[in-house]
């Protein structure tokens, strides 16, 4: 469960601000004023864009505060040594650099040539979560708190199933695929330290540098290896490390009865762009399409206005890739209970 202490407290002032003005500037500057928060600033400067109904907080102050929120509760925010990329901008991958070699005197010193590989632009992509408040809950003490944190949630959420199950495929101008999406897999077996060697030596052999590899598996499945004692000692539900390399847990990591993938990424050759930015709004007026039952689907169209309700949404721009063949491998079904 996340916690927010300043993280996320701009932009929960800001989300708590909008609700309650419900599209009106005057009222959002009065609103401020009498809080008498300290922030009171950004939170005025933040209003400025206000129209009825709608606020935009896109690349400003609140928008950061928001990410500082989300992004170090995402797998990507964990992953250290990711190559950043604009969004699209042709680049080119290097599939071979110059050697180094040993030269007597007098001798011409060799040379190798680089060779280098075209990339297609990566295009953005949003996520969006939407969250529904009734005016009652804005005005409580605490909604500042309580309103972030349901989105960040939700965005994280999003983010990380759509970043490592292996089933997904990705949706065209939409949803980008999985980074585990078609890559090699090792059937799991009851031998949990013969099943990691071997995805490292699959990983070295395709191309991969461990030096830059991360373990990414399910809470649950890191504290059974942490029970199994020994050399599993290193990782638990909060992550840690496993054979030297760095762990790093989430929730959205699938986990059936029968079993769970335990990804190894080389983080160097992933692509990701975006995440940079977020846009924070706000409607009194429109009607939703609310979930009534995820499990089934069903739904039910709920007006803003007749239920005294406000939609809170925010946006996160971020797209990725594997930007270099042979940088993950997966154990498949991982039951280690």
């Amino acid at each position: 469960m996340m916690t927010i202490d300043h993280k996320g407290r701009l932009a929960g002032r800001f989300l708590k601000t909008i609700s309650i003005a419900k599209g009106s500037r005057p009222m959002a500057y009065s609103f401020i004023e009498s809080s008498r928060w300290l922030d009171q600033g950004q939170l005025k400067a933040a209003v400025e864009a206000m129209t009825m109904g709608n606020t935009s907080a896109l690349a400003n102050d609140v928008g950061a505060d928001f990410l500082a929120l989300v992004r170090p509760e995402t797998i990507l925010g964990r992953l250290a040594n990711l190559r950043r990329v604009p969004f699209m901008t042709r680049m080119i991958r290097q599939t071979a650099g110059p050697k180094g070699h040993w030269v007597q005197e007098g001798f011409p010193k060799p040379v190798a040539a680089s060779t280098f590989a075209k990339e297609e632009p990566l295009p953005p992509r949003k996520v969006v979560a939407i969250s529904v408040i009734t005016d009652e809950l804005a005005q409580q003490s605490n909604a500042e708190e309580i309103i972030p944190r349901d989105l960040a949630a939700a965005t994280v959420q999003s983010m990380d199933e759509a970043f490592i199950d292996p089933d997904n495929a990705g949706v065209d101008d939409e949803r980008p695929a999985s980074v585990t999406y078609g890559t090699t897999s090792i059937p799991a077996t009851a031998n949990p330290a013969q099943d990691l060697k071997k995805a490292t030596a699959e990983l070295v052999a395709a191309g991969g540098n461990l030096r830059t590899a991360h373990w990414i598996l399910h809470p649950d499945m890191a504290v059974a290896l942490n029970l199994r004692g020994g050399a599993f000692e290193t990782v638990g539900a909060l992550g840690g490390s496993i054979a030297g390399l760095p762990a790093i847990t989430s929730s959205a990591v699938p986990m059936t009865s029968s079993g769970s993938p335990i990804a190894l990424v080389d983080a160097s050759g992933i692509e990701v762009g975006g995440n940079l930015e977020a846009s924070l709004r706000s409607s009194t007026e429109a009607a939703i399409l609310m979930e009534t039952d995820p499990a089934t689907g069903a739904t039910e169209v709920v007006s803003l206005f007749q239920t005294d309700s406000i939609a809170l949404l925010a946006e996160i721009y971020v797209n990725w890739r594997v930007g270099r063949p042979g940088s993950t491998v997966y154990i498949d079904g991982a039951n280690y209970a």
